[in-house]
């Protein structure tokens, strides 16, 4: 007798509506808080932020950036680190989580609620965390359409792998700067 097993995934609509709902409600990881969304507007001074800007602004000159456009932005927490920093800079990005988008509201974001939406350039496009949730990775010919000639995309994401001789998993944290050739 053999076996066959077959992955599926959700229906996309499935999907769209967690994330849209209830992937980042409060009191949900990581979002373990009093039910408080002033407590979460401050935790874009988290460590994990201030170690993000060092990987940004180390090889890129933010004050030469103006249009920065953050995919899967959740609550914008990065964009805004750097806006405090260089105030003259335009955030936008792509989410449709209903629990961010009054913050990227206040914090200054255009939210393009589809990625097909978007007709400017960018000069940095970064996502964090956003691609391992990705049913689909066309959005990468989208970020080239989207990058000026000399922009640059930092992408953070993760990956997990099953180690062949233990049971547990190792999960690795991946960080790629993709400048744009002319």
């Amino acid at each position: 007798m053999i076996l066959v097993l077959q992955i599926l995934s959700p229906p996309i609509n499935v999907l769209d509506y967690f994330y849209e709902n209830i992937y980042r409600s409060l009191n949900r990881p990581p979002y373990w808080l009093t039910g408080d969304y002033d407590d979460l507007k401050k935790s874009y001074l988290e460590d994990r932020n201030l170690s993000y800007l060092l990987y940004l602004t180390t090889p890129i000159d933010i004050s030469k950036v103006k249009n920065i456009y953050d995919f899967g932005a959740g609550y914008g927490d990065l964009g805004f680190s750097l806006k405090k920093k260089f105030p003259n800079l335009n955030l936008f990005c792509t989410e449709n989580d209903k629990s961010c988008k009054e913050i990227l509201k206040e914090r200054n974001y255009t939210n393009f609620e589809k990625v097909e939406d978007i007709n400017q350039k960018f000069d940095l496009i970064f996502s964090m965390h956003t691609l391992e949730h990705m049913s689909d990775l066309s959005i990468f010919s989208k970020f080239y359409d989207i990058l000026n000639p000399k922009g640059f995309i930092f992408l953070k994401f993760q990956t997990v792998q099953k180690s062949i001789s233990r049971e547990d998993h190792m999960m690795r944290l991946i960080f790629y700067f993709i400048p744009k050739r002319a």
